[in-house]
């Protein structure tokens, strides 16, 4: 029997009969490793504790040393990444540099994977010994980097969260300023289809997008804002451009500054996906949350009026539920864009989380909803007051309908300065059917009729003044040409 050998090999290459000799003494060594787990391949551990009898041996050996070298390796950069995190150091990163961290680490797990691989494929085609395939279980540096990715963007949306919170508690509701990089955010979308903030992030990486963010987060001073520039070695300020409106499609959207900032979170969101994909349903439930929050604390601050008592409003005005409203119109126009953007990566059994996006939408429109009945709601107050104190005593018009036209045109004006003209007009229609329902009440209460020919005409000529002033508002020229007959025969 030809003596033992350690693992650094010194004698030359075994004839036929030692090899076969040595084989059968490592297959005897392998069954008593195994006896106690028959079940398992040799682990590096017992074939290390066995004498190497030759080179045969060895190479299947080494299969499972590198594998267990590799294994090693990752679990000591997995406890270094680990601590070099302890101060938060990756969680306040920036998303493009965790991402690239996450690449680095990514690559050199493939690089082991792919060692070990090739050199199995190699032993495995050289000796009689053929032992069962290295099986890599999961890797321990993976498992770190896809916690530490869970932390970052759990940071992420807490940030967000917070801040949305935070500013709309403090949201003045009056028209914001816009500046020109969201603009160029809208015009990058209409020709991609896609929502993203990656154009912002390169101003702000040049130091061109200070106090542009800040204006929407700080709810706007009087002061315009503006970006540092390097003269002299000392800082200068160049005013940033801005903008009254938004532009979505060719429609203008009078927007505050609180729905600016949800709609750079919303691109912000889309960019982490694409940076992120395997993280698509933390990301979902997140942005849908944010949503969700803007949502309901809208409904609370302007229908329930607790921006009354928040930020000092004396009341709230119809321009003030108008900007609420076209706020939501605008988020609400681009939830589905998020939707397939997230559809696009959500595995097949998971696409029935999509109706998260369904749902929040639904609640969008209801909330839109229910701000124009209050306004309809509001304006009806008047109406109903100027008819209640109507007097049909020959002058005309008479005060009551004087005062019911220049309710209504406050009304427009308040509304036709935030709303799109279609909306607009859809907005006078309403209030002008329910005037006409008021109106027939109070005839009807009254009992004045065609039959009663000088009240009748006077009616007729109040209402003949009404429909005149209603006409010469703009976006109403196709207004209806109602008579005080039609509103007696209306339903």
């Amino acid at each position: 029997m030809p003596p033992a050998i350690g693992l650094s090999l010194t004698s030359n290459e075994p004839n036929a009969d030692q090899t076969s000799t040595s084989s059968k003494f490592l297959d005897a060594d392998i069954d008593r490793s195994n006896s106690a787990t028959p079940n398992l391949a040799p682990s590096a551990a017992s074939l290390l504790s066995m004498p190497c009898r030759d080179i045969n041996q060895l190479k299947s050996t080494a299969v499972l040393l590198v594998e267990h070298a590799a294994f090693s390796a990752q679990e000591r950069s997995s406890k270094l990444l680990v601590a070099r995190s302890k101060d938060g150091f990756l969680e306040k990163s920036t998303a493009e540099m965790f991402h690239e961290v996450e690449e680095t680490v990514k690559n050199f797990v493939d690089l082991l994977d792919n060692l070990i691989s090739s050199i199995a494929s190699g032993s495995l085609s050289i000796g009689p010994i053929s032992p069962t395939p290295p099986q890599i279980g999961r890797s321990p540096l993976l498992s770190t980097l896809q916690n530490e990715t869970t932390k970052f963007i759990t940071r992420f949306h807490e940030m967000k969260r917070q801040k949305l919170g935070n500013i709309l508690d403090s949201e003045q509701w009056r028209s914001s300023e816009v500046p020109r990089l969201f603009q160029k955010m809208m015009d990058e979308f209409e020709k991609t289809g896609k929502l993203r903030d990656k154009m912002m992030d390169e101003f702000e990486k040049t130091g061109k997008l200070r106090d542009v963010i800040s204006r929407a987060e700080s709810v706007a001073g009087s002061e315009p804002p503006s970006s540092p520039l390097q003269t002299n070695g000392t800082k200068s300020f160049e005013p940033i451009q801005v903008v009254d409106y938004l532009i979505v499609d060719g429609e203008k959207y009078y927007v505050v500054s609180t729905s600016l900032l949800l709609l750079r979170m919303m691109a912000q969101y889309c960019d982490l996906l694409e940076l992120f994909p395997q993280c698509v349903s933390e990301l979902l439930l997140h942005i849908v949350e944010l949503l969700k929050n803007f949502n309901s604390r809208t409904c609370q601050l302007i229908l329930g009026a607790g921006a009354l008592q928040l930020v000092g409003l004396k009341t709230i005005s119809v321009k003030n539920l108008a900007l609420a409203s076209r706020c939501l119109q605008l988020i609400s126009r681009f939830i589905p864009v998020v939707r397939s953007d997230f559809e696009e990566f959500l595995p097949p059994e998971r696409k029935n989380q999509l109706r998260y996006f369904d749902q929040t939408l639904r609640d969008y429109q209801d909330h839109i909803n229910e701000i124009n009945n209050k306004l309809v709601s509001v304006l009806d107050y008047h109406l109903v007051n100027g008819l209640s104190e109507w007097e049909i005593n020959g002058q005309i018009p008479s005060p009551a309908f004087q005062q019911i036209v220049r309710q209504i045109g406050k009304f427009y004006n308040g509304f036709t300065n935030v709303m799109s003209p279609k909306i607009t007009n859809e907005m006078i229609l309403r209030i002008h059917e329910s005037f006409k329902s008021h109106l027939k009440q109070v005839l009807q209460t009254r009992s004045i009729t065609p039959y009663d020919p000088l009240t009748y005409g006077l009616v007729s000529q109040d209402f003949a003044y009404y429909m005149e002033n209603m006409k010469t508002l703009p976006y109403c020229q196709e207004f209806p040409n109602d008579t005080l007959s039609d509103v007696l025969n209306a339903d």
